[in-house]
């Protein structure tokens, strides 16, 4: 049996601290490897983390005379079905199991692979390993880009603070563009990962993968570490730089890390998106688990419990999930923002007086719109920041100068 998170001793003590204070924890004869706390009125048993923040659980079965487990459901999140469980056989005195299949997952083995660079060129091919990296050198040529993976390290807690905030408003960014609530951010999930990552990084449970743009994160990927397995959990990168591909050098970057450092396989978690299988060659399931000895009340709760999680995936599948997460978004942000999208005019060197412009922090500026404009313009002129500047005039309209032929691009 491969282990999951669920072995972390750290984030489970973590979670009880963060949700489960005053809640008894239970454990049983039968049921090795995991910790479950009970429902309100009936006798089922979830497994610690529940299906958010646990987001893999491994298990034995022990044989056990003096078993405490009559009448009883266990519920199981979030089990890879690459961890092979034994099943239960079909006698009366032994545990039963019933698995029924949830979100599609991606992994990336490189393990049988001469090294990541073979991975690369054999797996996710060489065109598209060389394009990423033709955009890696332009994203340099226009930024001061550096990057670094914190693993195995004690971060300065203002430092780490820094990050976490940064990692936040990414990710309140990125939901926002796509117009979905993401329930990570609510400081309830936002408080425990802040309070539980930086000691699992500095255990190597855990570590945070971050691209800078001067000293500004633009990129992170948070992952936890089990054995020989790394599992990517939160990724998010700043979507002003999507035409740099700062997603897949963000991935390109981790992947040779990673194997630098013993890791040779990756897990994407679960959900599908289509940059995953550009990077992965093998697909496999997670699964609800529910565990259970055979009598009337435990097996009517598991065809009950069973019902209810078929019917979940059916209307995930349908795209119910997707609309409860949008009409959530719309309930939460009923003040409607306007986009502003930008004309650009090109103009030679022009008489600036007339036109009264302010000078503007290319850095500071928070006008998302903004920036997109003025980074598309980098990319399409292959150049430095440094060398460019930017003015405001009247109307929420904009000067980018070009000082290396002091040419103009207006936004209005």
């Amino acid at each position: 049996m491969n282990k999951a998170l669920s072995s972390s001793t750290l984030f489970i003590e973590k979670w009880k601290l963060h949700y489960a204070k005053e809640t008894k924890i239970y454990n049983f004869k039968d049921i090795g490897g995991i910790s479950f706390i009970k429902g309100k009125f009936l006798p089922v048993f979830s497994s610690v983390g529940g299906s958010l923040l646990m987001n893999s659980n491994s298990y034995i079965i022990k044989e056990n005379e003096e078993s405490n487990f009559k009448n009883k459901l266990l519920v199981i999140y979030n089990v890879p079905n690459y961890n092979n469980i034994t099943k239960g056989t079909t006698t009366d005195s032994e545990l039963k199991i019933k698995r029924i299949p949830e979100y599609e997952a991606y992994m990336a083995d490189f393990s049988e692979y001469d090294s990541i660079n073979d991975y690369f060129s054999k797996q996710v091919g060489r065109k598209k390993i060389g394009n990423i990296k033709r955009r890696k050198k332009k994203l340099e040529k226009c930024f001061n880009i550096s990057y670094k993976l914190f693993y195995k390290t004690a971060i300065p807690k203002d430092e780490y603070a820094d990050l976490m905030n940064a990692f936040k408003a990414l990710l309140v960014e990125k939901f926002k563009s796509r117009k979905e609530f993401y329930s990570v951010t609510d400081n309830y999930f936002w408080d425990f990962y802040s309070d539980t990552i930086l000691p699992m990084i500095a255990n190597g449970e855990a570590s945070l993968y971050v691209v800078y743009n001067n000293k500004k994160p633009i990129s992170f990927y948070l992952c936890y570490h089990i054995e020989s397995l790394s599992v990517g959990v939160i990724p998010v990168f700043d979507i002003n730089y999507y035409k740099f591909g700062l997603g897949s050098i963000t991935i390109m970057n981790l992947f040779e890390e990673l194997a630098e450092k013993g890791f040779n396989k990756f897990d994407f978690y679960k959900g599908e998106y289509g940059y995953k299988k550009d990077w992965c060659n093998k697909i496999y399931n997670y699964e609800y688990h529910l565990v259970y000895k055979k009598s009337i009340l435990s097996s009517l709760l598991s065809t009950i419990i069973a019902a209810k999680f078929k019917l979940k995936q059916y209307l995930r599948k349908k795209g119910v999930n997707d609309f409860y997460y949008k009409t959530i978004f719309k309930l939460k942000n009923r003040k409607k923002e306007e986009t502003k999208h930008y004309q650009t005019t090109p103009l030679l060197d022009i008489d600036t007086a007339n036109l009264n412009p302010k000078p503007l922090s290319l850095f500071e500026n928070s006008n998302s719109e903004l920036k997109k404009e003025i980074y598309n313009f980098l990319y399409a002129n292959n150049l430095h920041i440094d060398i460019i500047e930017l003015f405001e005039l009247e109307n929420d309209s904009y000067l980018i100068k070009n000082n290396s032929n002091n040419t103009y691009l207006k936004l209005s």
